[in-house]
């Protein structure tokens, strides 16, 4: 009985060190976003720099605003997006007219592909119900 409980607490720890570790590994730097940006958009030193300096002046713009909000859900919303507005208008500056053409393609992706992962967990959660229903004689009982 002893030997179980010990062999459950290792594997319930041994699970958490693993978990964290991949948790770890699959957080890159920091800086691989910019990197990704600077090699898609091929991005001259001077604008990678650029760019990171505006993204760290933003980053911290956002932590401010976040940190003495006090106003409603909406107020915070617009305040966050006009601040990324700002931010996306002095980075346009920086990119030559083919990098912000560049840019925009690969957003439009990025939605694409957010807007299809949404709409995909959407399919799962309805499957969910169904099968849900179906388990139990086609009455829906929640839990």
């Amino acid at each position: 009985m002893k030997t179980r409980l010990l062999v459950m607490v290792g594997m319930m720890i041994s699970t958490t060190i693993f978990a964290q570790q991949s948790t770890r590994a699959s957080r890159k730097s920091d800086n691989s976003g910019y990197e990704r940006m600077k090699r898609e958009l091929a991005l001259s030193e001077k604008q990678y720099a650029s760019v990171k300096d505006i993204d760290f002046k933003y980053s911290r713009k956002r932590g401010e605003e976040k940190s003495k909000f006090d106003g409603t859900r909406f107020e915070e919303r617009e305040t966050m997006r006009s601040l990324r507005l700002e931010r996306e208008r002095e980075m346009r500056k920086v990119f030559t007219p083919a990098q912000n053409k560049k840019w925009d393609e690969c957003r439009a992706l990025k939605k694409d592909k957010h807007r299809f992962a949404k709409r995909n967990g959407a399919r799962k959660a309805h499957h969910h119900k169904h099968f849900r229903q179906e388990k139990r004689g086609g009455r829906d009982v929640r839990g």
